[in-house]
């Protein structure tokens, strides 16, 4: 484990572990049922973290594997589905222009990975097809996603109540984390210096 360097700065530490605890509370579901005006705050920003997600997975991964496979149709494929990614993030950030109708994270999730199986399927498929080297597993593989993906959108496995806590517990976990880096960070005090 790397030690925190030290720094004049170890103050940032604090305010940004006070305004990501202060998420975190805000972020608690027992607010639901009260009228403070931060009632509603969590389930969004639970949408803009699956949103968040949804596009860190194209940048770091679908955009670098389509740039591998420059003018092909696997390349053709992948752009879909960066643009369908995208429009499934986009939906999640801005829950008013309906983009998407679905609210349940799990269903985001379940549609985001199906998604990506149906796209390495066709991959596939056009791969063997020009007797390119492509793992008949690794159709299968994609197959069972589909199949997993279609049922958790069918029936999703937990509410976005549950990934509200989730987040928000992390969000605690990470201030309390940002203390200690903090501590950490602090500049020893030389003696006769103010």
């Amino acid at each position: 484990m790397e030690k925190v360097k030290k720094t004049k700065l170890f103050w940032l530490y604090f305010v940004v572990s006070v305004l990501t605890l202060g998420l975190g509370v805000v972020m608690l579901p027992v607010w639901q049922s009260t009228s403070l005006p931060f009632n509603k705050i969590g389930v969004e920003f639970v949408n803009y973290v699956i949103g968040g997600l949804i596009i860190a997975y194209v940048a770091s991964y679908l955009i670098p594997k389509c740039k591998k496979h420059k003018g092909s149709f696997v390349q053709t494929l992948l752009v879909i589905e960066i643009v369908l990614m995208v429009v499934v993030a986009i939906g999640c950030i801005l829950t008013n222009l309906k983009i998407i109708n679905i609210s349940n994270p799990c269903q985001i999730l379940a549609l985001a990975l199906w998604l990506r199986g149906v796209s390495e399927v066709f991959c596939g498929v056009f791969q063997m097809k020009e007797n390119k080297e492509y793992g008949v597993w690794r159709v299968i593989v994609a197959i069972a996603v589909i199949t997993v993906s279609t049922y958790i959108f069918a029936k999703p496995l937990f509410d976005a109540i549950y990934v509200q806590w989730l987040v928000a517990i992390a969000l605690i976990l990470i201030a309390i984390a940002l203390v200690v880096m903090g501590c950490q960070a602090k500049p020893k005090r030389v003696k006769g210096s103010k």
